[in-house]
């Protein structure tokens, strides 16, 4: 329940924001689409920028602490972007969500994976997939049903609930866990991690509305090298740095990141590119439009089933294959798609891409995860997710970069998409080929303890 309901809350937060995007237009019609866009660029960037601190701020004061003050911080935000009576404040609520959201993700799958055994995480992680997927499912249709009834205020108002239940659950089934306690945190370290990240994601953001040539786009690039060499050198040199890196010395952990990066840009990229293409290229309905995702988000509930196999055979065998699947959902499309509309030309792709989405999904945090001791699991989990969002955030700049503004908008665009999806896949598989092909038993170390 701790592992779905981070992932939940946060994928229903944006997949309702998303659709009711377009209804916050029209309620502040003297504010620009570009000033409006921070309500979701905020977000990301406060999200990706605080992972490392929060997974920090878990060891050294409570794994199930950071992830209650969470709930509660995404929850009270939530709440005030429904009431915000102007932008600015939205922006500002959402900010703060983001930041919440971090301290969330940094430390429930740290705080609950040493509980699985080790012969079981494939599967647990599966369920997360499950979960995610369900909320991909849900998010649309809960938020566009309330904004046919009400206004889109009403649309924040979904996760306080959850947030709620698990704030109220959490204590009942999870012992507080400590890892280190006795060190201070990295302040410096994390100054310039935060900024770092921050940098490089607000460049990624504003990229694509910009150009990378602009010079907010090119000081935040600058930024985020500058800064994150910086961070690295002092991880090497101080005695409690705020990334271990022997983590990324891990074999298991380098190559599932690594083979990860490349299959979350590129999802991104479909998410962002599908439903343009089928309203503006096939004049479908955003109803119909939306089946086409829910098809294959229901293809991609299979990580259950992948994650049972990947405890008994290991992780290489399906992030290989399951890269090549994608893959080939994706040039099936090169080949079966046209400009006029045909369900039996985007369905057989669309199952096959939804299938191999299933099997990398999740299954790339199980596989980076695993072999972690149990005391570096919010650090490593943290490290990873920071990853993860900054190429989701890419990923999106990328398909608008491709795509073009509405005017300039044609098939041969959107088929250098799935081009791109279908090589970023690929690409991972080639990547996963160097996992370790047995699986490694995680050590759990005495200095491990329940408060």
């Amino acid at each position: 329940m701790l592992l779905a309901s981070a992932s939940y809350v946060t994928i229903l937060d944006n997949l309702g924001l998303a659709v009711a995007f377009p209804s916050i237009e029209k309620a502040f019609p003297s504010f620009e689409r570009t000033t409006l866009a921070w309500v979701s660029s905020g977000y990301a960037v406060a999200l990706a920028s605080l992972l490392l601190v929060g997974g920090r701020l878990a060891d050294r004061y409570g794994r199930r602490r950071l992830y209650r003050l969470g709930m509660v911080g995404f929850a009270v935000a939530a709440l005030a972007s429904a009431l915000a009576p102007n932008p600015w404040v939205l922006i500002a609520a959402r900010t703060v969500q983001g930041g919440a959201g971090a301290a969330v993700m940094a430390s429930a799958l740290a705080l609950a994976l040493p509980l699985v055994p080790a012969e079981r995480r494939g599967v647990a992680m599966g369920w997360l997939g499950i979960a995610g997927s369900g909320a991909s499912l849900l998010g649309p249709l809960i938020a566009g049903n309330l904004l046919s009834l009400t206004s889109w205020r009403l649309v924040f108002c979904i996760t306080p609930p959850l947030c709620a239940a698990a704030w109220w659950w959490a204590p009942r089934i999870f012992d507080e866990v400590v890892t280190d306690r006795s060190s201070r945190v990295d302040v410096v370290g994390a100054v310039e991690a935060t900024v770092a990240v921050a940098a490089g994601t607000l460049a990624i953001t504003q990229s694509a509305r910009l150009g990378v040539d602009h010079p907010v786009v090119a000081a935040g690039a600058v930024t985020a090298v500058v800064l994150g060499t910086a961070f690295l050198v002092r991880c090497r040199r101080v005695a409690n740095p705020l990334l271990r890196l022997g983590t990324l010395r891990r074999r298991s952990f380098t190559v599932a990141t690594a083979s990860q990066l490349f299959t979350q840009l590129t999802i991104f990229a479909w998410f962002f590119s599908i439903p343009i293409f089928l309203q503006d290229e096939w004049g479908w309905s955003p109803s119909r439009s939306g089946w086409v995702i829910t098809i294959a988000m229901l293809a991609a509930c299979n990580s259950v089933f992948v994650g049972s196999y990947a405890d008994r055979r290991g992780y290489r065998s399906v992030l290989v294959s399951g890269g090549i699947c994608t893959g080939a959902g994706m040039i099936l499309w090169l080949f079966m798609l046209g400009s006029s509309p045909s369900w039996w030309a985007i369905l057989p792709g669309l199952v096959i891409f939804g299938w191999g989405t299933g099997m990398v999904g999740m299954t790339s945090t199980a596989a980076a995860l695993d072999g972690v001791p149990a005391d570096e699991l919010a650090m490593a989990n943290a490290t990873h997710q920071t990853a993860r969002r900054l190429m989701q955030t890419l990923g999106t700049a990328v398909a608008v970069a491709v795509i073009g503004n509405r005017d300039t908008a044609d098939f041969g665009r959107f088929r250098w998409v799935w081009a791109l999806v279908a090589a970023g896949y690929l690409l991972s598989a080639v990547i996963a080929v160097a996992y370790p092909a047995r699986r490694v038993v995680p050590h759990q170390p005495a200095a491990s303890q329940a408060a």
